[in-house]
């Protein structure tokens, strides 16, 4: 989104975070300070503010070249369920609050994934492993300390 001499604004000092565009065009920002333009005088705008179906376009081109999902999914991949667990209430959190700031009848929400994964425990690993890291609880005890770290979310 930023020019290859730009620093990323939020880790300024962490060279390997700055920008990567060789066009030198800066994205980060809106299209007009205020209100976009109506549809029909777009034409005429001198900053060649897209339409939104070629910003729809835009996005869907870039979601299909990423090649990692989403946060939730690197948790899984790294068995790290206490960070699955989190982020998948975060995004429930999202869905509701996007679901709270619309009218129910004027919108349609589609939350969807490329794959999923489960979290599950499984095997027996040693007493005392951590419930939330790698590895897993003894049998039995699992259950009861799932329940209770589900119950205090």
């Amino acid at each position: 989104m930023l020019p290859r001499e730009a620093a990323d604004p939020e880790y300024p000092e962490d060279s390997s975070k700055a920008g990567s565009r060789n066009d030198g065009r800066n994205l980060i920002g809106l299209f007009e300070p205020s209100h976009m333009q109506f549809e029909g005088n777009r034409m005429n705008d001198v900053g060649g503010e897209p339409s939104l179906s070629e910003m729809v376009e835009k996005a869907i081109e870039i979601l299909q070249k990423a090649k990692t999902g989403g946060r939730i999914d690197h948790a899984h991949h790294d068995g790290l369920a206490y960070n699955a667990l989190h982020d998948t209430i975060a995004m429930d959190k999202a869905v509701a609050k996007a679901m709270s700031m619309t009218y129910e009848m004027e919108t349609l929400f589609i939350v969807t994934a490329d794959h999923s994964h489960v979290l599950s425990i499984g095997g027996a690993a040693d007493r005392g492993s951590p419930i939330l890291g790698r590895g897993g609880e003894s049998n039995g005890t699992w259950i009861r300390i799932l329940s209770i770290m589900l119950s205090e979310l």
